[in-house]
């Protein structure tokens, strides 16, 4: 690896700490911690989502920031909203070079990252997804 592939891989974990930095002190209050033990798999992945980073480019309730897209609406950027698209974004993140949309500054990072459990990347998909299909009721 070249010294500027060093360089550059550095300067994209510098950017990820900074956005996981931000996502711990910005202030903004996570969504209600829900019980592991519920059977919900949405629930579950709301905890998920509370202890991730994604609240710093989706905002706490998943309505967008200006560093992500709104999840909350029928339109998927990088998925076809399906449980298993979304899961496959959550697995494999964004790069900046694939982003369908050049709105937002910075690359998605894969989940795993902050969630390793397989089960809780299944329940965040769902929990994703839910907030989509909750919009089906106004």
């Amino acid at each position: 690896m070249g010294r500027r592939s060093v360089c550059a891989v550095l300067t994209v974990l510098t950017i990820h700490g900074a956005i996981l930095l931000t996502a711990c002190t910005d202030g903004s209050e996570p969504p209600p911690a829900v019980a592991q033990a519920s059977e919900d798999p949405a629930a579950q992945g709301a905890a998920a989502w509370a202890r991730g980073s994604c609240t710093t480019c989706h905002g706490p309730d998943g309505a967008g920031t200006k560093l992500g897209p709104d999840l909350t609406d029928d339109v998927w950027v990088n998925s076809d909203g399906s449980a298993e698209g979304i899961k496959a974004v959550l697995l494999a993140g964004v790069p900046k070079d694939q982003m369908k949309s050049r709105a937002w500054p910075l690359p998605m990072p894969p989940a795993t990252v902050l969630i390793p459990q397989d089960q809780d990347i299944i329940a965040l998909a769902a929990y994703v997804q839910s907030l989509s299909r909750s919009t089906d009721d106004e």
